[in-house]
């Protein structure tokens, strides 16, 4: 983890990856929940997704896609993400997890740093 990453990041958040879905039951079917170091706000704003259409984000999340240092998948769009280690519950739904709309990354090399990551719900 970055220098700044590492005061920055002190809160956990549960990743559900989407592997694909399901037609005969007509249902998403989601892999093993992970976690990542991250930070992040609430605050309903308007912005772009990654296909150019416009949604309300209701919460931020900043993160390395990392966790105790070591490097973990990105989340992606329709990943699903919730506050703190709520691995024990498979189901995101759930698990109050909230679907991922868009992942935005910012460049920090000018610090010397891994990029850092915004994953909108």
């Amino acid at each position: 983890m970055s220098a700044t990453s590492e005061w920055v990041y002190t809160n956990l958040c549960t990743v559900y990856p989407l592997v694909g879905y399901e037609d005969w039951n007509n249902r998403h079917q989601y892999g093993e929940p992970y976690l990542i170091a991250c930070t992040w706000e609430s605050e309903a704003k308007t912005v772009t997704d990654d296909n150019g259409k416009e949604f309300v984000c209701q919460q931020t999340i900043y993160t390395e896609s990392k966790l105790n240092g070591e490097l973990v998948r990105l989340p992606q769009r329709e990943d699903y993400i919730s506050h703190g280690d709520t691995r024990v519950q498979a189901d995101p739904l759930k698990a109050d997890a909230d679907k991922i709309v868009a992942v935005r990354s910012d460049d920090m090399s000018f610090f010397g740093e891994d990029p850092d990551y915004q994953i909108m719900t």
